[in-house]
């Protein structure tokens, strides 16, 4: 099963800037 590099590059950027901004909310 092979998933497309722009897929793959899509949710490593949605998924830091999630934890990116889970993280400066944790640090208010």
């Amino acid at each position: 099963m092979m998933i497309p590099m722009e897929w793959v590059d899509g949710i490593g950027r949605s998924w830091n800037y999630s934890l990116n901004l889970f993280l400066c909310i944790g640090c208010l």
